[in-house]
């Protein structure tokens, strides 16, 4: 039950990660320029290109555990 829950916040995690991602970097990959930045006029925002590998990589760090909690057997009682 325990890691069932640790688990449940791990795929939590991802899942704020994978939106960030989309969000920071994949919506705006066509923007960047040569030094791997965009500015967006409406909001006045600058995204770096950088920052899709860092939530990727956030992303991919809580998701693996995740998996192998959820999927991993249980010691037997014996």
């Amino acid at each position: 039950m325990i890691r069932k829950t640790i688990s449940l916040a791990f795929f939590a995690c991802a899942a704020f990660f994978a939106f960030a991602y989309y969000d920071r970097y994949f919506k705006w990959r066509d923007c960047f320029n040569e030094q791997g930045r965009c500015f967006d006029p409406e909001t006045a925002s600058v995204y770096v290109e950088q920052a899709g590998m860092v939530w990727a990589l956030m992303f991919a760090l809580t998701l693996i555990p995740a998996l192998i909690l959820w999927f991993k057997k249980p010691k037997s009682q014996d």
